[in-house]
């Protein structure tokens, strides 16, 4: 278990260079009076690892923008991936930022360069994708008044040039209480994006957080994660907290859903696969409440991750 002394670690994502697996995560101090404040406080620290259970800690990543940029209040989850040399070269990391003039209600997408995984530049015309209102959801009542625009997962496009990203939103078109959705935006350049319909709207998840798209063979995995307040008692699932999947043989489109990967109480979210050392894929979560009430911001030991003979994932 990685547990940063100082601050808070929540929702992460991963990118192995060379031999080390670099982990960039929200944070935010441990002496808050109250662990849910973290999120307006949140900023992006930077640790590495050799075998995904001995961490070091490498200081922040990335901070909120000055007073009335689009980013000053806090900045939260996003997805690194290399870039290739004839496209500039080093990474890119897509980013959710939030501001105080909208009092954080409104989440839009940034982009940042860097060559070495450690120094990051802003895009200076930040941000760069914006729900859109076609198919969207703005403000929604039913949520704080919140515009969910968030967690992109940026990946190469597999059809050969170009970026997909996909977003955590809410569909217009759905049920009010099951319009969580993932939209997915695409860019031949990572600044303009064009954005079109969700490409996954299950229509029993009011929030579908921290998307991720894994590949194994010829099939796409899209998974997720919920709580339990945001799960409708339709769901084709017993779990009422933790990390799900979705499959099809393209990456635009035809999800179905696949199963459980990570059910719990809510002790542990956020899963993501990543691949160890060797290759094989494994599965990380972050740690918040524990059995005995206190928040443990931390992140988990990796656990073992299987692919069955049918296709589907199984962690632990």
């Amino acid at each position: 278990m990685y547990r940063p002394p100082d601050h808070f670690l929540w929702d992460f994502w991963t990118i192995r260079a060379g031999t080390e697996t670099h982990l960039f995560y929200l944070r935010a101090p441990r002496d808050l009076p109250d662990p849910e404040m973290r999120h307006a406080r949140a900023r992006v620290g930077h640790a590495v690892s050799r075998d995904l259970r001995e961490w070091q800690d490498l200081g922040l990543a990335l901070e909120p923008g000055p007073s009335g940029a689009w980013d000053d209040r806090a900045i939260w989850t996003g997805s690194v991936e290399p870039v290739p040399a004839a496209e500039g070269g080093g990474y890119a990391m897509l980013y959710t930022g939030c501001c105080h003039r909208e009092d954080g209600k409104v989440q839009r997408i940034g982009l940042a360069r860097s060559d070495d995984l450690t120094i990051w530049r802003k895009h200076p015309a930040n941000p760069l994708i914006e729900a859109d209102r076609r198919w969207y959801l703005g403000p929604n009542p039913l949520h704080h008044g919140e515009t969910a625009w968030r967690d992109p997962c940026l990946v190469r496009d597999p059809a050969g040039g170009g970026w997909l990203a996909y977003i955590t939103a809410q569909a217009r078109e759905a049920e009010p209480r099951g319009s969580g959705a993932i939209a997915l935006a695409r860019s031949a350049d990572l600044v303009t994006w064009r954005i079109g319909p969700p490409v996954a709207c299950p229509g029993w998840a009011f929030q579908m957080e921290i998307p991720q798209l894994w590949r194994h063979g010829n099939r796409y995995f899209l998974i997720f994660n919920a709580t339990g307040e945001w799960i409708a008692p339709q769901a084709p699932v017993a779990a009422r907290h933790g990390a799900f999947y979705l499959i099809s043989d393209r990456p635009d489109g035809g999800f179905a859903f696949g199963g459980v990967l990570l059910a719990g109480t809510g002790g542990e979210y956020g899963l993501k696969l990543v691949v160890d050392a060797d290759g094989q894929p494994m599965a990380l979560a972050w740690l918040g409440y524990q059995p005995y009430g206190s928040f443990a911001g931390a992140l988990s030991d990796p656990l073992p991750v299987r692919i069955e003979p049918d296709g589907r994932i199984r962690v632990g």
